[in-house]
C-alpha cells in the first residue's frame, strides 16, 4: 500500500527530472528569434497549431525575366535535439522559355542544402525561406520571400533578397542570380 502511495504522489506531482516542452505557435515564432529562447531552451516545439502552413502546400508557377518557374511546396517536421519544429520546404524547377531546364531540385532530397527547407513565418504570415544556392559561396544567397493573397488564397509573390556574401574561396567572382529579386506573382 505504501508503495501506491508513494507512485501516485509521482505521477500528481510528476518526476522532479521531467522537463515539459514549451509548445510555441508557428505564426508566433518570430517573436523569439533574437531573444535566445529557441537556443537555450530545453525542449521548444515551434507547431503549426493553427495549420498557418497549408495555405502554402502545393505546386505553385509563375514567371519573370525570360525564365519559368514551378515550385513543390511540402511541409515537415524536424527535430534538432532541444527543438522541434514544423517547417516548409520548398523543391523547385526553373526553365527557360524553350523549357530548357536552368536548375531544378526536384530530384533532390528535402535535406539536400540547395532545397529550401530553413525558414520561419513573419508577423504578417509570410514564409521566409533561408537560400543558399549551388553558387553560394559567390553570393548566391539570402532570403526567400513567399506572401499568399489574402484575398484570393491561390496567388502570391515570391522574391529574392539578396545576402550576396562573397566568400574567401570565391574564384569566379558574383554568380548570377537565378530567383527574382522583384516580387513574382505566382498562382496555385
Amino acid at each position: 500500500m505504501k508503495n501506491h502511495k508513494i507512485l501516485i504522489l509521482l505521477i500528481i506531482f510528476g518526476y522532479p527530472g521531467v522537463k515539459a516542452q514549451d509548445i510555441i505557435p508557428i505564426e508566433n515564432s518570430y517573436q523569439y528569434f533574437h531573444t535566445g529562447y529557441l537556443v537555450d531552451s530545453e525542449s521548444v516545439y515551434v507547431k503549426d497549431i493553427n495549420n498557418k502552413l497549408s495555405k502554402f502546400l502545393g505546386t505553385w508557377t509563375g514567371s519573370s525575366d525570360g525564365k519559368n518557374y514551378e515550385f513543390k511546396v511540402s511541409n515537415r517536421t524536424v527535430n534538432n535535439g532541444a527543438i522541434k519544429k514544423d517547417q516548409l520546404v520548398m523543391h523547385y524547377k526553373i526553365t527557360d522559355n524553350n523549357g530548357n531546364i536552368i536548375e531544378s531540385t526536384y530530384d533532390l532530397s528535402d535535406d539536400n542544402p540547395i532545397t529550401l527547407k530553413q525558414g520561419y513565418m513573419e508577423e504578417n504570415e509570410n514564409y521566409v525561406f533561408s537560400y543558399s544556392g549551388k553558387d553560394t559561396k559567390c553570393g548566391q544567397n539570402g532570403s526567400i520571400y513567399f506572401m499568399i493573397s489574402k484575398s484570393t488564397p491561390t496567388v502570391g509573390n515570391l522574391f529574392l533578397q539578396v545576402a550576396g556574401r562573397i566568400y574567401p574561396n570565391c574564384d569566379t567572382g558574383p554568380a548570377d542570380q537565378i530567383f527574382p529579386q522583384q516580387r513574382m506573382t505566382i498562382s496555385k
